[in-house]
């Protein structure tokens, strides 16, 4: 061979090996780099997953809680209504039992709502302009003359389906004495099949416990769909058990569509489940509801349990006892053999359950996986490209090489930069890749998932300042009136809340007005809420002075314009006239206030008397009193927070208690008072979380 040849060959050899050993270091190194992006963009997108899994989740809480406790309102409602028509002389003296329409509601058309139209289409024996009734016994003239009270119920009956917005599946109330009414009208109950109602759970469960009680899921008898009832017992003047009225609600209503933030959400599955201590794990969890819908079934024969299970027993074990805890959380772990991730936590609607959303990993992550794919075959085919053109010509190969590998490995150097800075807390690392590919879409969903972790960071900042404000709306010490002490104390659940309480004096230097109120839910919004309805309540009483009533029959539709979720607020306001020492009161919704005796300690309950504000636009709320106070007295208005309020063992600190703290402290000032109820509960929860605000109001004469 010649030296020109060779030389050739020689300078042929210099330019490869350089060119080989650059390629190989820049292939493992865009392998490297592949890799480190790939698992930092997929932990951002679990980090996003688990964020936005655990709004979700309260979200369904707040179904949950909003579906259930206007359900159970409803129903208190409805009970109301048929122990006065039991207690009053029909309107109709007689009615023949052989009439086949009951109840007929002579106004006109129901309005048809979205809730009630699948169910029209699907059943034509359906009517909801009347009632239709059976008589399980004898025609006996107790029986006709029941029969003729309840008659009037068809238009309370129509007045509660158009309240819940046509949500209500079935309305009934079934007597001792045999007889049986439901609304809508129907012909499908299978009395022929030996159907009772007294024999069902629902019924039996109210009587035995005379309280209302939840009961299912069930199957329905009429229609074969699982149903959810809540029941409670009717009473006459002397107090004697006569029945039982219900509600049943379809458990496909409870789980509504939300808005989809994220693809993967669409395939998210919710569940209401219940926890049983048992050691078996497979059946720790019992699905009582599940979103979607389900095939009828034959009411006589048993419904099958159905249980989430997790192969990974102690992920498992982990999140019973969270649930148990009252905590929430998402954790990664199977479901059917697939790696899922599992939101969890204590249900706010159903007392005693837990709610669980399931979303699978792969979907949570199926961006990330695209991404990496689409890096994978830019990586293979720089490899084919450059090979080619290094066997074509060295000094071609090693430019072209050279001017691939710096455009091709600057935005992943870039990204991988910014990740180590990201990874280190700085959520303003941003990256700027104008490649026109995946790579660039990349950056840009890396550049998002920044900015959104920033952006709760200052959410946090902003609760905190919510807060202050928040404490600031409330009264900063303790009032005196004419010889009139009162005092409030408030322990907010969450940096923000939605108890309020205030004193309201009067001009006159005799007068003084408190409330104490209690929004749904927690929360900003819950926050914002209570400050609008601090405003309204402060210029109506200022305006209608002691007219209670109007007070608040003006809030509610004040506060129903304020809201459009069908959020609603519970009110308790009470007006001192220390000159005579009379009080008068009125309760939209609120649990009862106590008075208690100074003297002997004895506590009364100072009832309800109206629904609670903004749930409908038009409603009326009466004003009870006056009574007379002597010199010891007290006036007590709290919050559910304080005998819903539960220990590290899920025992409830209760309304017994509440009373035995108020009768051992009635000595002290309202301030001191306050403060023991506020310790004793404090007390009582320990450790364990606490779920809802805690406030009280004590008025002492």
């Amino acid at each position: 061979m010649k030296i020109k040849q060779k030389m050739i060959v020689m300078l042929l050899l210099m330019t490869i090996m350089p060119l080989v050993v650059n390629l190989v270091i820049r292939q493992i190194n865009l392998h490297r780099f592949r890799k480190q992006v790939y698992k930092t963009t997929v932990k951002a997108f679990e980090a996003t997953a688990i964020a936005d899994l655990s709004d979700k989740l309260q979200g369904y809480n707040e179904l949950l809680l909003k579906d259930f406790q206007l359900t159970k309102s409803l129903l208190e409602y409805q009970k109301l209504k048929v122990e006065a028509a039991l207690r009053e002389e029909p309107i109709v003296k007689k009615l023949d039992c052989s009439d086949e329409k009951f109840g007929y509601l002579e106004s006109g058309q129901v309005t048809t709502y979205k809730y009630l139209k699948d169910r029209l289409k699907y059943d034509s024996t359906i009517s909801y302009n009347s009632q239709s009734y059976h008589i399980f016994g004898s025609e006996t003239p107790d029986v006709k003359k029941s029969l003729a009270q309840l008659s009037a119920m068809t238009s309370v009956y129509n007045y509660l389906l158009a309240q819940s917005d046509g949500k209500l599946y079935w309305q009934y109330t079934v007597l001792e004495n045999g007889l049986y009414t439901s609304y809508p009208f129907s012909e499908a109950l299978p009395v022929d099949q030996g159907y009772n109602p007294k024999k069902r759970p629902w019924y039996i469960r109210a009587k035995q416990m005379q309280q209302t009680v939840w009961t299912g899921p069930i199957i329905d008898a009429a229609s074969g769909n699982r149903i959810i009832t809540v029941s409670t017992p009717l009473t006459d003047r002397d107090g004697n058990f006569i029945g039982v009225s219900a509600i049943d609600r379809r458990v496909r209503d409870f789980f509504v569509s939300r808005r989809v933030d994220h693809a993967w959400m669409s395939g998210a599955l919710s569940f209401l489940v219940s926890i049983d201590d048992s050691s078996n794990l497979q059946n720790s969890l019992e699905v009582i509801l599940e979103s979607g819908c389900d095939k009828k079934k034959d009411w006589r024969k048993p419904l099958k349990n159905t249980f989430l299970f997790s192969s990974d027993k102690l992920k498992m074990q982990k999140m019973l006892e969270d649930i148990d805890k009252g905590k929430s959380g998402v954790v990664k772990m199977p479901y059917k053999g697939e790696m899922s991730l599992w939101a969890y936590g204590r249900s706010g609607g159903y007392d005693g359950y837990g709610v669980i959303l399931i979303v699978k990993y792969s979907d949570v992550i199926a961006v990330a996986d695209s991404a990496n794919k689409s890096l994978l075959k830019g990586y293979k085919f720089s490899f084919m490209i450059t090979s080619a053109m290094m066997i074509i010509v060295a000094i071609l190969a090693l430019v072209i090489a050279s001017k691939r590998a710096s455009s091709f490995t600057k935005p992943l150097v870039e990204l991988a930069q910014a990740s180590q800075r990201f990874a280190q807390g700085d959520y303003d690392a941003k990256v700027d890749i104008k490649t026109g590919d995946e790579l660039e879409e990349l950056g840009e969903i890396f550049n998002d998932v920044a900015d959104k972790l920033k952006e709760r960071d200052k959410m946090k900042v902003s609760l905190e300042l919510a807060q202050t404000i928040q404490q600031n709306l409330l009264p900063d010490k303790p009032m005196k009136v004419a010889g009139l002490e009162v005092a409030g104390m408030c322990l907010y659940a969450d940096e923000t809340g939605g108890d309020y309480y205030d004193f309201i004096p009067f001009d006159n230097g005799r007068d003084l007005t408190i409330v104490l109120g209690d929004v749904s839910g927690h929360g900003v919004y819950s926050a914002l809420l209570m400050a609008s309805a601090r405003s309204h309540l402060r210029t109506l009483t200022k305006t209608y002075g002691a007219d209670i009533s109007t007070i608040l029959t003006s809030f509610n539709i004040e506060l129903f314009k304020d809201t459009d979720d069908g959020r609603f607020m519970t009110v308790f306001l009470g007006h001192f006239n220390t000159s005579n020492n009379e009080f008068l009161w009125g309760a939209a919704g609120h649990d009862p206030a106590l008075w208690v005796d100074g003297q002997t300690g004895e506590c009364r309950e100072l009832g309800n008397t109206g629904m609670p504000a903004g749930m409908f636009d038009q409603a009326s709320f009466a004003c009870e009193g006056p009574i007379k106070l002597k010199k010891g007295d007290l006036i007590v208005v709290g919050s559910d927070g304080i005998w819903d309020a539960r220990n590290p063992e899920d025992r409830m600190f209760g309304t017994a208690r509440f009373r035995e703290v108020l009768k051992e402290s009635r000595s002290g000032s309202a301030q001191e008072i306050c403060k023991s109820v506020i310790s004793a509960v404090a007390d009582f929860v320990g450790p364990a979380e606490r779920y809802d605000d805690v406030t009280i109001v004590v008025a002492k004469v």
